[in-house]
């Protein structure tokens, strides 16, 4: 059998370097290379898992902060468009609302207001009630929205109007249930018609985010409402 030249000459190539002529990996270098192929995965995975998990926490806050910024702003919208603000002290099954002059609470912090509002979707324009206040009698805070619709179809409004609070069918949360709010305060002024103030809500909000790892993560907002109707 005659041997290809090339095969030959590198076969004498490697008899002159003192190597074998069948030249490879060792068992203990296959052994070694394979360690630190494992531990560059593991390595990798590790950070991969890491970097997952810190998405899913940041997906989840950031969720749960637009979930109170939406309830925010749908209460800025009603409220600056209400009329008789009447400011409440928190987890009271009713309130009576006084249409007459509203009620202020600038000396101390409310947590919850009340008042009318005309909606001019209908027609005749009906009035509607409107509730906003702090419920944490079942552990966890949550903002609460109330509504009663056309409470009074038509002609003079009564002096005063009652409205019941959470539990009720017209009530419902604001907040998930991962948010656990406990400062939601108010201060309301303006609101008598002889006085020379604009109705006005000044509101902070604060809680912390509950996620899936049970770790929290706090929040506080602020906002100002001034009535739009000028009084």
């Amino acid at each position: 059998m005659v041997m290809d030249k090339s095969v030959l000459n590198k076969k004498i190539k490697l008899k002159k370097a003192g190597l074998p002529a069948q030249a490879g990996f060792t068992l203990v270098e296959i052994m070694v290379a394979l360690m630190i192929f494992t531990v560059f995965i593991t390595i990798a995975l590790s950070a991969l898992m890491i970097s997952n998990k810190s998405s899913k926490k940041a997906t989840a806050i950031k969720t749960a902060i637009d979930n109170v910024q939406y309830g925010m702003e749908l209460f800025t919208r009603t409220a600056r468009l209400g009329t008789m603000y009447n400011c409440f002290d928190a987890n009271q099954s009713s309130v009576i609302v006084d249409t007459t002059k509203g009620v202020d609470c600038s000396i101390t912090y409310g947590q919850g207001v009340a008042f009318l509002l005309v909606d001019p979707t209908v027609t005749p324009n009906q009035t509607d009630l409107y509730a906003y206040y702090l419920e944490n009698q079942q552990g966890d805070g949550r903002i609460m929205r109330c509504v009663e619709k056309n409470i009074f179809p038509g002609g003079a409004l009564p002096t005063s109007i009652p409205m019941n609070l959470y539990p009720n069918i017209t009530c419902a949360s604001l907040t998930a249930q991962e948010i656990d709010i406990d400062q939601f305060e108010l201060i309301v002024t303006g609101t008598d018609p002889v006085d020379i103030l604009q109705p006005s809500i000044k509101v902070k909000i604060g809680g912390t985010v509950r996620t899936n790892d049970n770790t929290t993560t706090p929040f506080s907002l602020q906002t100002f409402i001034s009535q739009r109707q000028y009084e």
